[in-house]
């Protein structure tokens, strides 16, 4: 019971002694305090094993590569072609059809896409014997061959022949 009593004393205290003035200057500042908040953004977590060593970290960017959210061929770039810091990699276009693209690996914008194939059912990407000189890509696929200026993707020229050969072109 005395506990009781002095419980309620010094309430009776503490509500003395705050008067409106005082507690709407200190609501005021709580409002302020709670205004300069700021939720932090949280990075991605990195994902590491037991032993510290690092197995996934977070994408730099993330977007499709193929036209229509579908991957419709197989493609084969056998080592990674490089040219003014980007990659050329296989993409989709319209209707499935295999493109090559240059790609910019910070941000993931295709600066160009090339899909001048002879045939237009064609457009199975099989990159595995190419010449990379200067500004020129050449390679072969079947019986046809083809030099794309890798700064635009135009085609520079493209060759046919009457029956497909295997050909190394290297460089």
């Amino acid at each position: 019971m005395a506990g009781l009593i002095s419980k309620k004393i010094i309430f009776n205290l503490i509500n003395v002694t705050i008067t409106r003035k005082n507690k709407l200057l200190m609501l005021i500042l709580c409002l302020l305090l709670l205004s300069s908040c700021v939720k932090e953004e949280e990075e991605a977590p990195l994902y590491l094993e037991e032993d510290g060593v690092l197995v996934l970290k977070p994408y730099q960017w993330k977007r499709s590569l193929h036209k229509e959210g579908r991957y419709y061929r197989l493609s084969n770039i056998d080592k990674p072609i490089i040219y003014n810091n980007m990659v050329l990699i296989s993409t989709t276009g319209a209707g499935g059809r295999q493109q090559l693209s240059l790609i910019n690996p910070a941000d993931g914008s295709i600066t160009w896409s090339w899909d001048d194939y002879f045939s237009q059912d064609a457009g199975h990407v099989y990159l595995t014997n190419y010449h990379l000189y200067q500004n020129r890509l050449i390679y072969q696929e079947g019986g046809n061959t083809y030099c794309i200026n890798m700064n635009d993707g135009i085609t520079y020229w493209k060759r046919q022949r009457e029956y497909p050969f295997h050909c190394g072109i290297s460089g």
